[in-house]
């Protein structure tokens, strides 16, 4: 197999943004913006696309077999053989507090004479970023097989126990806090708008009381009952052997599974808002069917709450890798 990954131009137009808009800060710090924007946008605009290309240009990631090749503008920097030098790729999640966003680099990491080095591949897609990902832990696996270190565990049946009440009373508290904080903040929103005493402030009293009558009215429509609602949503049993996966009392054969996704474990959104608040899902895609099973329900912290979904996915992904069957990382 041979793969060519190169950085999109979409990437590059974005680094463009990114400069100008970093550049200009210092400028709107000191109140001088619209006094220099005239004679320093021109000059700092060229400076950036000049750097920008240089350091944009002929980035690539080749992968050929155990060989992975980076290059840049300089020509081929870096030729990694993925066992001896221990490739991997990893991420790590910087905030942004002002932007309220959340930034994940990647890196392509590495041992050369016995030292660790890091090279920022963070220009490639997330959807790239996978790909390589599941390429490297694929290629050690199958070497392990090939050389027979397989780990004792890899074709022993592993049982999976969902727990789902515990599960669906976090998913329950999730939302009733968010309902709790979002009602306090409406309250105050119509009160903070007008003086005790007043009859604007009676107005906006009895806008509050209607409003947080409606949330209520709301709530107890669709979330009085969430915690039974979960519970039917989540498998109570994964078994995984070297023929199926069983959930519940289905069953999936590796003769008939084409492609199985789930979601990662390093899964971030891109708002502090939503950060944590995604659902942990296994999707299998048969050549019949394809089903989505709910593992960790969003709102809840699966590395505190469930810390079993680091086994399980590495188990099916593993049992991916002995059966050819195509696996995929949702998210990071």
């Amino acid at each position: 197999m041979e793969k060519t990954y190169q950085i999109k131009i979409w990437k590059i137009i974005q680094i463009i943004f990114y400069n100008l808009l970093v550049s200009f800060i210092p400028f709107v710090i000191i109140g001088e913006f619209l006094l220099q924007i005239p004679q320093i946008f021109p000059v700092t605009f060229l400076a950036i696309i000049f750097y920008t290309s240089i350091s944009c240009f002929r980035k690539e990631i080749i992968i050929k077999r155990n060989k992975i090749s980076y290059f840049n503008f300089a020509g081929e920097e870096k030729v990694l053989d993925i066992i001896k030098n221990d490739v991997r790729i990893v991420e790590s999640v910087e905030s942004h507090i002002k932007s309220l966003r959340i930034k994940v680099k990647r890196y392509l990491k590495f041992t050369e004479n016995g030292k660790r080095y890091l090279k920022n591949i963070s220009w490639i897609t997330s959807k790239e970023g996978n790909e390589l990902k599941i390429y490297i832990w694929k290629y050690k696996h199958l070497f392990k097989r090939k050389v027979g270190k397989y780990e004792n565990d890899i074709l022993e049946e592993k049982n999976f126990n969902i727990p789902i009440e515990k599960l669906a009373i976090l998913k329950e508290m999730d939302i009733k806090i968010k309902f709790f904080v979002i009602s306090i903040i409406n309250f105050v929103i119509f009160i903070s708008f007008s003086e005790k005493g007043t009859e604007k402030f009676i107005i906006h009293l009895i806008y509050a009381i209607i409003v947080e009558t409606i949330l209520i009215i709301f709530y107890i429509e669709y979330y009085s009952n969430m915690k039974e609602k979960i519970q039917k949503k989540l498998p109570q049993n994964i078994t995984i052997d070297n023929l199926k996966i069983i959930i519940d009392k289905k069953e999936f054969y590796k003769s008939d599974v084409k492609k199985i996704t789930m979601t990662g474990l390093k899964i971030m959104e891109k708002s502090y808002f939503k950060i944590l608040d995604v659902p942990k899902v296994l999707i299998i895609e048969s050549s019949i069917r394809k089903q989505k099973f709910l593992i960790v329900p969003s709102g809840v912290n699966a590395k505190w709450k469930y810390p079993e979904y680091v086994l399980l996915f590495k188990s099916v992904r593993n049992w991916c890798f002995e059966n050819g069957v195509e696996f995929i990382i949702n998210g990071y």
